[in-house]
C-alpha cells in the first residue's frame, strides 16, 4: 500500500513544519534541547543530515526531520545555487569530519557561503571580512570551510558545469512551505473500490487532525 506510505511521510513532514510555528508546546522544548547545538529551529533552513545529529535523538524526531531533509532535496546546478548555499550544518560542508554551526559567527551576518566569496569563488580578504567584526580565529574557521568545499561546486563557480550533486538547499529567506502545499504534493492513492476511497478520506482527515498519529491503522485497506 505505497499510498499509505506517502502519508505517514507527509504527516512527518508536516509534523517538522510546526516546529517552526509560533505556538508554545512541550514537544518543541524537547527538541530545542535535542539541537541546542545546531540552533533549534534553524537546522530546518540548513542542508543537514540526520547522521550528524545527536545520536540520544528520539526515533520519533529524528524520521520527522529526515523526511523533512529529502523533502527539501533538490539539484544544485549554477553558481547562484552555490553562493545561496547555508555554510552551517551543511552535510557537504564538514570539517574535521563533520559540519559546523557557530552562532556567534551568524549574528555577525554571516549564514550564506555568498557571505564570505567574492563573486570569483573566492574567500573575501581578512581586511573585508574584519569589518563584520571577526575574529582571527573565525575567519581562519572560514578557511577551512572555504577548503571543504565541495569540488563539484567549486567549478560551478568558476563557470565550468559538472555532473551536479543532490543538495538539501533552503534558503534562509525562503517562507516555509504551508501545509496545503505539503498535502497537495503527495500522489493519490489507487481507487480499486468505494471502500478503499472511504478509508483514504479518512486517513487524510486523521492525517491533518493527528499530527502525532501512531501504529498500525485501525482498518484494513
Amino acid at each position: 500500500m505505497p499510498h499509505v506510505e506517502t502519508f505517514v511521510k507527509t504527516q512527518r513532514i508536516v509534523c517538522t513544519k510546526r516546529y517552526v510555528d509560533g505556538y508554545k508546546s512541550t514537544w518543541k522544548v524537547f527538541l530545542d534541547n535535542y539541537l541546542s547545538d545546531f540552533g533549534g529551529s534553524f537546522l530546518l533552513k540548513c542542508n543537514y543530515d540526520v547522521k550528524f545529529l545527536p545520536k540520544t535523538l528520539p526515533k520519533f524526531y529524528k524520521e520527522r526531520l529526515s523526511e523533512w531533509a529529502a523533502y527539501k532535496s533538490r539539484q544544485i546546478t549554477t553558481h547562484f545555487d552555490v553562493l545561496n548555499e547555508i555554510i552551517w550544518n551543511n552535510r557537504f560542508i564538514c570539517v574535521g569530519g563533520k559540519p559546523l554551526f557557530r552562532n556567534k559567527i551568524i549574528e555577525k551576518g554571516i549564514t550564506k557561503l555568498c557571505d564570505v566569496l567574492s563573486d570569483e569563488g573566492k574567500l573575501q580578504s581578512w581586511n573585508t571580512l574584519e569589518n563584520k567584526n571577526l575574529t582571527a580565529s573565525e575567519y581562519f574557521l572560514l578557511i577551512s570551510v572555504f577548503d571543504s568545499i565541495p569540488p563539484e561546486w567549486k567549478n560551478l563557480l568558476k563557470g565550468q558545469l559538472q555532473n551536479p550533486i543532490v543538495n538539501n538547499n533552503i534558503s534562509q529567506d525562503a517562507p516555509f512551505p504551508s501545509t496545503s502545499s505539503l498535502i497537495n504534493k503527495v500522489e493519490s492513492p489507487p481507487r480499486h473500490n468505494a471502500n478503499t476511497k472511504k478509508h483514504f478520506q479518512l486517513f487524510i482527515y486523521l492525517g491533518r487532525r493527528f499530527i502525532f498519529f501512531r501504529g498500525a491503522l485501525p482498518w484494513t485497506l
